[in-house]
């Protein structure tokens, strides 16, 4: 009886173990997608910036712009088209990101529900460690 009890304890603690760890790489999805968000959006904000400052010269002036070994020259205008089709192509990455950022915040949040997970406090982390009744992992 004690040892069915022990196994039946263990066997507990590992689908508690399994639920956490699918709740945590389901998290560290979620913090991949934001920090390509980031990524994207620090891009975005340097591009904006370099067509404001496009605008501001005259089409016909000529650029240079160095690619690896490779020098290509080009006007303000024929770049600035450029420049716009990428920044588009940027924003519609980041619509699918968002997107994308949305259906795993709902994952994790029916992740919750279905495993009835409850994210505590940092009081009630300290309270239940006083009474000794929580281990707290890293």
């Amino acid at each position: 009886m004690a040892t069915d009890k022990k196994k039946a304890e263990k066997e507990a603690l590992k689908a508690q173990e399994k639920i956490v760890n699918g709740f945590r790489e389901l998290r560290e999805q979620q913090q991949e997608i934001l920090g390509e968000l980031s990524t994207l959006e620090a891009d975005m904000r340097e591009l904006c910036g370099v067509i404001k400052v496009m605008k501001t010269l005259p089409g016909t002036r000529k650029i240079v712009r160095v690619i690896g070994d490779v020098s290509l020259e080009s006007t303000v205008e024929e770049d600035l088209k450029k420049k716009h089709l990428e920044f588009n192509e940027r924003a519609d990455l980041h619509r699918v990101l968002l997107k994308k950022l949305q259906e795993k915040s709902e994952e994790i949040v029916a992740y919750q529900k279905e495993h009835s997970i409850r994210i505590l406090s940092e009081d009630e982390v300290a309270d239940l460690q006083k009474k000794n009744q929580v281990q707290v992992r890293g």
